[in-house]
Parts: C-alpha cells; structure tokens; sequence
C-alpha cells in the first residue's frame, strides 16, 4: 500500500471524516448471524476462529467476542485503526489485531481460520490483486469454512457507472479494466462487481448459500449518491 493511502486511512480512522466509527457491530453481520442460526441451528459462531480482514477500530470481531466467544484475529493496513481495535478489545483475551496490508500473503498458516469476514475491504484491489488475496483467503479457511463478504454492486447503480466512464475517459485506468476507477474525491483504486461475475469468481471454490442485496447514501464532498451493494454468504466447497 503506498504511503499517502495509508495515511489518508490513519486519518479518517483518527478523525471520522469519511468513515462512520461506529462501535456496534456491522448490521450486515448480524443479520448474517440471524440466517446462520435459522439455517444451522446454533450456528458456528461459538467455537468459531475468525478473520476480520481489514477490521478497522475491531468492532466486528469484538462482536463476536463478547457474544459468542469466538477466537480470532483481526488485521487493517491502518496503525490508527488497530490502535483503536486493541484498546477497545484489551481485556478479551482470544482476540487479537494486527497491522497488516491485505495485498501480502495472509500471516496465517493454512487451514486456521472457521469464518472470514470481508465487509467493504477488498473492492480497493484490482481484479489481479483480487485473485491473489482470494487465493490466501481459500488458503487460511478451514474446509467448510466461510466467507461473508459486502461489497459495491454494479447493478442498477448509475453513479458507479458514471464513476467508471469518468474514469476511464480521463485514462486513469486501463481499457481491460471494466469495472474499476479512481475515485475522485479520495484519490483511490475501487472496482465494482456485477452479481454474475461474482458468482462466476467465486464459482470454483464456494458455494453461494445466500446473495442479499442493499442499497445506501454515501456523501461525497456533501453530496448524497446512492450506492449499491451486495452481500455474499459463501461456504467453502471441500
């Protein structure tokens, strides 16, 4: 990660600029923990070690922690947000945080890890970098392991479509590159998927037990723009 996107991630974590610091769980998780228990009966989350990837100030992990006893390990490229997470988690003893940049190889050993969590992080790699970090994500999760996964959703949103052109027209990104931009305001890589080619990314590897979509209002530079999203609940295939 370069210097100045690390920064700019230390700042938001210190100032709440861009970010909304809430230290309640992510809505997306609980209501991914409602479908667990529905489906699954008591679900995993018990004896479940998880991996937070790209965790920020720790509350989803923390969560889960104090809720279910879940072990585990939550990691973020910003030294700010992990400060933050350690000293919100400092007296759970089976948590842990670390800084870390999620274009490295993961410093897990294979097969560790029950569940992943993956809640708005990764749309920042480029489709490349994306197969590499899926590769370490496959690698870390244990067989039948899961993958909760949110991210930007191309799909009717007609300002990450504009998004696109604009970029693309200013020759920011390459012409391979469909679905990925440079964000204006922020100066950085986003890369936007279709629900099928989702579903075709993760085919090999996981079977897509539930897709939801969503929708919210980012403001950027005071102006609100509704974004798409959608959530993946992806179990490990054997």
């Amino acid at each position: 990660m370069a210097k100045s996107e690390k920064g700019f991630w230390n700042k938001e974590y210190a100032s709440g600029g861009h970010l909304a610091l809430s230290t309640e769980p992510s809505g997306e998780l609980v209501i991914f923990e409602k479908f667990f228990e529905r489906e699954y009966g008591e679900g995993i989350f018990g004896y479940t070690n998880a991996v937070d990837i790209g965790c920020g100030n720790g509350r989803n992990l923390i969560h889960l922690a104090k809720t279910y006893g879940t072990k585990g390990v939550g990691f973020d490229s910003s030294d700010e947000g992990v400060r933050q997470a350690k000293k919100a988690g400092r007296e759970l003893k089976d948590i842990s945080f670390v800084v870390h940049d999620i274009r490295e190889p993961l410093p897990f050993p294979d097969a560790t890890f029950d569940l992943a969590l993956d809640l708005m992080v990764s749309h920042h790699l480029t489709k490349e970098e994306h197969r590499h970090y899926m590769q370490e994500v496959l690698r870390v999760l244990k067989p039948d392991g899961w993958l909760l996964w949110k991210t930007f959703l191309l799909d009717d949103d007609i300002h990450s479509r504009k998004l696109i052109a604009d970029s693309h027209k200013k020759g920011e990104v390459g012409k391979d590159d469909a679905h990925g931009y440079i964000h204006p305001n922020f100066g950085h890589y986003e890369y936007v998927w279709s629900e099928m080619e989702l579903r075709e990314y993760v085919d090999e590897h996981f079977q897509v037990r539930a897709l939801r979509r969503s929708h919210g209002h980012k403001g950027d530079s005071g102006e609100e723009r509704k974004r798409r999203y959608m959530v993946a609940y992806l179990e490990r295939k054997n």
